[in-house]
C-alpha cells in the first residue's frame, strides 16, 4: 500500500467519523421523537376532570394533540402495526365525543368525555412503552 492510498483511506475515515459526529441519533427510527412528543402533549390530559371544569378544556386539549397523534401514528404504522391502531381507534372515539360534546352537556357525556381521555392517555402510554423497544 502506497502512502498516496493510505491518506486517501485516512480522509476516507476523518469524513465518516466528521459525519457521525454531525448527524448523532441517526440510528433511532423517526418515531422515537414523534412518540416523546405525543407523551409530552398528552400528559395535560390526565390533570383535566371534564366534570369539574366542564367539556372546553378537554376539547381545547384534544384539538391541540391532534397533529402530533397523527404524526406519531404515521411515523410507526409499519413498525407498531397493533399499537398504532389501537392509539388511532382511542383517538378516534376521543375525538368523535368531544365533536360532539357541547359546553352545556349532561353529567353522562362528561363522564365518557372523561373515561376516553383516561383510555387515550393510557393507549399513548402503551404506544410509548412498545415504541422504547426500538429507540433506547
Amino acid at each position: 500500500m502506497s502512502l498516496r492510498s493510505g491518506g486517501s483511506w485516512l480522509r476516507g475515515g476523518l469524513a465518516i467519523t466528521a459525519l457521525a459526529i454531525v448527524l448523532p441519533g441517526c440510528g433511532k427510527p423517526s418515531y422515537c421523537s414523534k412518540a416523546s412528543d405525543l407523551k409530552r402533549s398528552v400528559q395535560q390530559i390526565r390533570h383535566i376532570d371534564p366534570l369539574t371544569t366542564g367539556s372546553t378544556s378537554v376539547v381545547h386539549t384534544v384539538n391541540g394533540i391532534e397533529k402530533n397523534t397523527n404524526t406519531a401514528i404515521t411515523a410507526a404504522k409499519s413498525d407498531f402495526p397493533q399499537e398504532t391502531q389501537a392509539l388511532s381507534s382511542s383517538y378516534a372515539t376521543l375525538k368523535g365525543t368531544v365533536t360532539q360534546v357541547s359546553a352545556r352537556t349532561s353529567r353522562a357525556n362528561l363522564t365518557t368525555l372523561a373515561v376516553q381521555a383516561a383510555a387515550f392517555a393510557n393507549a399513548v402510554d402503551d404506544f410509548k412503552t412498545a415504541t422504547n423497544s426500538k429507540c433506547g
